[in-house]
């Protein structure tokens, strides 16, 4: 009525596909209320990378061709030391070299964790009444973050979460062996799994379920073929600790 435009946002669009389970057609319905509005802009958001995919990709799915996709990928090295570096200095505060270069390879780029050891580098810097951030104080936040009691916990919830949308806990020990034992074939995977449970597991069945699953969601994804990687530096440490 105010002829005003309005901007909605939507995060992890892709659990709203759960919703169809018991609201038949749901998407259909959010299209259909979307397409009539003149003055309304959406904005969505995905943490799982490939159903957020199929979602927009499906020729099936009411959301084909609706949105402009944009993958927010790590920082290189240089893009994630200047966000420290502006983020430090709006705080009043330098870093040296070695502070960035520590930080930046520990959480490989990935803008939620720098954001997390940037303030907890502030926090230190601030507790030692210190302006500069320098390499002993990033080598102290690497090293606690792994203990970091919120930290873990909210992991764990996400892993939580994960095997009950896939409705298995079996899937996190695929998680597990990976990080644990670098393994990235899937019949690596599956032969350490089976002596994890003390039972065959085909790898087949590690392909075409777990590592199938796990792409959807972005935990996973496929650097060469036949070889899978973990995407998350910080799970794969916390699971290594497990």
């Amino acid at each position: 009525e105010s002829g005003r435009r309005f901007a909605l946002f939507i995060d992890e669009f892709q659990f709203i596909k759960d919703l169809k389970t018991w609201r038949k057609g749901i998407f259909h319905m959010m299209r259909s209320i979307y397409q009539h509005q003149r003055k309304t802009v959406y904005v969505i958001s995905g943490s799982a990378v490939g159903m957020v995919t199929d979602i927009l990709n499906s020729r099936e799915n009411p959301f084909y061709m609706t949105f402009m996709p944009i993958e927010v990928k790590p920082f290189d090295s240089d893009t994630a030391r200047g966000y420290l570096t502006e983020g430090f200095r709006a705080e009043g505060l330098l870093a040296n070299d070695e502070a960035l270069g520590l930080l930046v390879q520990s959480v490989d780029g990935v803008p939620t964790w720098l954001s997390y050891v940037g303030q907890k580098c502030v926090f230190k810097a601030r507790e030692r009444q210190d302006k500069l951030v320098d390499g002993k104080n990033a080598s102290d936040v690497v090293e606690e973050m792994y203990d970091d009691p919120l930290l873990k916990s909210e992991i764990e919830k996400d892993l939580s979460k994960l095997g009950l949308a896939v409705k298995s806990r079996r899937i996190l020990g695929v998680l597990e062996v990976m990080a644990k034992h670098d393994a990235n074939s899937p019949s690596r995977i599956a032969r350490l799994l089976s002596e994890r449970e003390g039972k065959p597991i085909p790898e087949s069945k590690v392909l075409q379920l777990y590592l199938r699953r796990l792409l959807e969601y972005g935990y996973v994804q496929k650097k060469d073929r036949g070889k899978y990687t973990i995407v998350d530096p910080i799970l794969i440490q916390h699971l290594k600790r497990r």
